[in-house]
């Protein structure tokens, strides 16, 4: 998803159109806060417009808000359930939610007719996803005879076709995406992997491997497949020189350290051989413990976030710990920590873990969002600014972040600030009458009575609408 639609179609265009067009230019700007506040005034003066609600869902998907992403192109969807356009969005949306039943039925009729290729593109995902290999083929099949220049997709279909053992039809494929300009490596890697499996194309094999390699030389796979052919057809000498080739190139590759063993034998080169295997032991063994460290720490991390969930701090922490001794540099981790030291009302603890974990991650924006946070409750306000900011500027839809850099700005009578980083705030969280109430007493300040006002009767509104719900 990565356009916002450029007219709208439905009644009453008269009252829409200009914020219509201001909401795409600031979106084409970059502008992605204030296009949705435009979006959503719009929403308020023409609901049925299924486009508005569209462009609001596109805006909010990539802001990394998915859920309420999902609402706004359901809304468009009932509104408009033929416009192709609007049920890729979502389906797609869906999709990622791991709604495949559902996806699957959206991106069937998204697909057409006329034809769609990205709903095919993302139909045939959706079936993959659910098991349904033969109908995932088909599926990319008839988006790459759409698209016959995505080669991405052609690798795909080849990596299926070989899965189910459909060999030749897999070559006949990936030879087809040959005629499109700068072909990348992998395709020819594949290619000559397929064909390395019947020994009397392992010749035309070859060709293609060193085809691969002209255009990476450092391409492991080809290189180690090219060392292993050649030793098939008993040119050993050529086979060790690929293979030490890579052993160079990748010295902590188990393969070929494996590889090269048997060549060495093969040679009648005994120590070599055995210091080879060896070194392949020892990989391998290295290999083996990295995965049990990364199961044990996934584990771990499953179930902290299940004891956070139930609320069992204490414990959750205990688990977070135990994947530090793990590993010390788990950015996720230590933030997490974070948040329960704060919580704890442990502020110096907090700002301990929120700052290693920025030293591992330092372009996530929730960790700098902490970071402010931790600062501006220590009575740091320019450093809980700055760290409020690199939060924004790496992720803008940060509610939190917003507000209280706005109360930070109130508090230093910068009232005009605080409103826009309110108005913004009220753009991610239109729902929450604490900003409404924010909002109004800055406008206050300004002396914009009315706009106060407003911003009260909204307030009073959203309490009113949060109470009729309980």
């Amino acid at each position: 998803m990565a356009w916002v639609a450029a007219t709208g179609f439905t009644e009453p265009q008269v009252q829409i159109d200009e914020p219509f067009r201001r909401g795409v230019e600031l979106f084409n700007q970059g502008k992605d806060l204030e296009a949705l506040q435009v979006f959503r005034s719009a929403a308020f003066l023409a609901p049925e417009n299924a486009y508005v609600h569209y462009n609001i869902g596109m805006i909010l998907e990539k802001l990394g808000l998915s859920t309420e992403a999902l609402e706004a192109f359901r809304k468009a969807a009932n509104l408009a359930p033929e416009e192709q356009e609007i049920l890729l969005a979502l389906g797609e949306s869906l999709y990622w939610a791991s709604r495949l039943e559902e996806a699957a039925a959206i991106l069937e009729k998204a697909a057409g007719p006329p034809p769609l290729p990205e709903a095919l593109e993302i139909l045939a995902a959706v079936e993959q996803a659910q098991g349904a290999t033969d109908k995932a083929t088909s599926t990319l099949k008839h988006y790459i005879e759409l698209r016959p220049e995505d080669l991405d997709a052609r690798l795909l279909l080849g990596e299926q076709l070989a899965g189910a053992k459909r060999y030749e039809e897999a070559i006949t494929v990936l030879k087809a995406g040959l005629t499109v300009n700068n072909v990348p490596p992998d395709l020819f890697f594949r290619i000559g992997e397929g064909l390395s499996r019947n020994s009397e194309e392992r010749g035309e094999a070859v060709r293609y491997l060193r085809k691969a390699l002209e255009v990476d030389s450092q391409h492991e796979p080809a290189r180690l497949l090219l060392g292993r052919i050649l030793a098939r057809q008993g040119h050993l000498e050529e086979s060790l020189a690929e293979l030490q080739q890579v052993a160079n190139d990748h010295p902590r590759s188990p393969q070929v350290h494996f590889a090269l063993a048997d060549i060495y034998r093969r040679l009648g080169r005994a120590a070599e051989a055995g210091e080879a295997q060896r070194r392949f032991r020892s990989l391998e063994k290295d290999a083996q413990e990295s995965d049990r460290r990364r199961t044990r720490i996934m584990v771990s991390a499953t179930t902290a976030r299940e004891l956070l969930e139930q609320g069992k701090v204490q414990e959750a922490r205990a688990e977070f710990e135990s994947i530090l001794e793990l590993n010390p540099e788990s950015a996720e981790a230590h933030a997490t920590l974070a948040k329960i030291a704060y919580s704890s009302g442990n502020l110096n603890e907090a700002q301990r873990h929120i700052t290693r974990a920025i030293n591992q991650e330092t372009t996530v924006g929730e960790y700098h969002f902490l970071a402010g946070l931790f600062a501006a409750r220590t009575g740091k306000g320019e450093e809980a600014e700055s760290e409020l900011r690199r939060a924004l500027e790496l992720d803008p839809a940060i509610p939190d972040a917003w507000s209280l850099l706005g109360v930070l700005a109130a508090d230093d009578s910068r009232h005009a600030e605080a409103v826009g980083c309110f108005l913004k705030e009220a753009s991610l969280s239109p729902s929450n009458p604490s900003v409404q109430l924010n909002l109004s007493a800055a406008y206050r300040a300004l002396g914009k009575t009315v706009q106060a006002e407003e911003a009260m009767e909204r307030y009073r509104a959203l309490l009113a609408a949060g109470e009729s719900k309980r």
